[in-house]
């Protein structure tokens, strides 16, 4: 049980290593992914806006050809005006003239709302494009410390891994699973030494029976208190007192 229990402590001691280059990282694998989705967003709207404000201009387009084209009818009207032979006809060419200035008037208040709305579509798209270039640089800057951060432990994550790996496959998988249960449960430690006659997790005292037990490394123990499977370690659990 000896070699079993060292293992799982040097195991515990792999991943507390890892759990600090972890720390060293800090938000910035958070931060990074944050940052490129608000931008994707950001990019995203900027493409609506773009394809709004196209639709919007080609309407607009469409609006001063049919006010080009009404103003045509209306002169062909005036001069029509001039050839009526009849009080009927002349009504009728008034309301087709009077029919084409409301038709006019109408759509020169449409392209006076599209103006607006173009003008307010061409400000927001001025205010994404700044938003988008700003968290570009943002993201851009935090990707490179992330990437320079990784570079530095690459090689010990990596080293990390193999021995881990290579450790793992010399113990019992359920003596794997229940080292993993307690370590996620317990904040990543789920193996810990007689530390001054108590447990190195929770700090309970421990009976001076349960410690000659602990010291021979020949079960598991659990601490009764916090679960964390307790080993001995010379290095640490000797009393200087």
């Amino acid at each position: 049980m000896k070699p079993v229990l060292e293992r799982l402590l040097t195991l515990q001691r792999l991943d507390m290593r890892q759990m600090q280059i972890e720390n060293l990282k800090g938000d910035l694998p958070n931060l990074v992914r944050q940052l490129n989705q608000e931008m994707a967003t950001a990019e995203q709207s900027l493409i609506e806006q773009s394809e709004k404000l196209i639709a919007y201009e080609r309407e607009h387009g469409i609006l001063e050809m049919d006010i080009k084209a009404l103003d045509g009818k209306q002169k062909m009207y005036q001069i029509q005006l001039f050839q009526v032979k009849n009080n009927r006809e002349y009504d009728a060419v008034t309301n087709e003239i009077e029919a084409v200035k409301t038709e006019t008037v109408k759509k020169e208040n449409h392209v006076l709302e599209l103006l607006d709305i173009i003008k307010n579509t061409q400000n927001s798209m001025a205010q994404l494009k700044e938003e988008t270039e700003r968290l570009r640089s943002q993201f851009d800057s935090k990707k490179a410390e992330l990437e320079n951060r990784l570079e530095k432990t690459k090689k010990e994550e990596e080293a990390l891994r193999l021995e881990r790996q290579k450790l793992v496959a010399q113990l019992d998988p359920k003596t794997v699973a229940n080292y993993e249960r307690i370590r996620k449960a317990k904040g990543g430690l789920g193996v810990v030494s007689v530390v001054n006659n108590a447990c190195g997790g929770c700090h309970k005292m421990l009976p001076p029976q349960k410690l000659l037990e602990i010291r021979e490394m020949n079960r598991l123990y659990h601490c009764e208190t916090c679960g964390r499977i307790i080993v001995w370690d010379e290095s640490l659990t000797e009393n200087p007192a």
